[in-house]
């Protein structure tokens, strides 16, 4: 199988997302392969062919000293940082997690089913989704080291009744593999939401070449809770990281 060698702290974690996305429900009764890094339905488009180990960067070419595209430097500088420094994986969620809005982000993939759950199966579903996203990716930070990083441009969404705590942001970002085959930048793109504490700005949705996370997640999920309802979801999430915890 191949394996990613370089990626950007939000892409990896589309990327892992993604295609655990793609293929987390096909068989959750089942053990995954301790082998498998559940990346291989991505890896084709982001093919590393060697094994150089350089120092990861990360620039910007606009204005990165204020507001969303400041988190998003400073997350991934901290994170690249920490993954060139060799730390272990629970040193770099601890940078991770506080930047995420995991509720916002269950519900955006729950869509319309959102409203179906009660507030008890709510917080299961986001402690769940949490879990999930958290396991695919917490072991593979090693292999991340090498990205140039650049952030290209800021966009604040601003909310019609003029509410702080319901701007979105968009930070595009390219991203190039040190070893990248055709050695072009990738173009993903941060979803932010001003909802953290104090009104900081946290992350809810990655896009890499227009596929999201958060859309990704809503297909299977959908799928899921057209033939077994929420509580069908829950137990093929909890089965689903009940086994990635085992390989974890």
């Amino acid at each position: 199988m191949k394996i990613i060698k370089t990626l950007n702290l939000f892409v990896v974690i589309l990327l892992l997302a993604l295609t655990n996305a793609n293929n987390a429900f096909a068989a959750a009764g089942q053990e995954d392969d301790a082998s498998d890094d559940g990346t291989s339905s991505v890896t084709d488009k982001f093919n590393t062919k060697t094994t150089a180990r350089t120092k990861a960067t990360v620039v910007a070419i606009s204005d990165c000293t204020t507001g969303p595209c400041k988190v998003v430097f400073d997350t991934t500088k901290q994170v690249m940082d920490s993954v060139n420094n060799d730390d272990d994986s629970e040193e770099i969620l601890a940078i991770i997690s506080p930047k995420f809005d995991f509720q916002l982000m269950t519900k955006f993939a729950m869509g319309t089913n959102w409203k179906l759950a009660t507030k008890t199966q709510q917080d299961r579903l986001v402690v769940l989704f949490r879990q999930l996203l958290t396991y695919t990716y917490s072991n593979a930070w090693s292999k991340f080291k090498g990205a140039k990083i650049t952030l290209m441009n800021t966009k604040i969404i601003n909310a019609k009744d003029g509410s702080l705590n319901k701007q979105r942001a968009i930070v595009v970002s390219n991203v190039l593999l040190s070893n990248s085959a055709d050695n072009q930048p990738i173009k993903v793109e941060y979803d932010l939401a001003h909802t953290g504490v104090n009104n900081t700005w946290v992350a809810y949705d990655i896009k890499i070449a227009d596929a999201s996370l958060v859309t990704t997640y809503r297909n299977q999920f959908n799928n899921i809770i057209l033939g077994s309802k929420v509580d069908g979801l829950i137990a093929q999430l909890q089965t689903k990281v009940t086994n990635l915890k085992k390989h974890k």
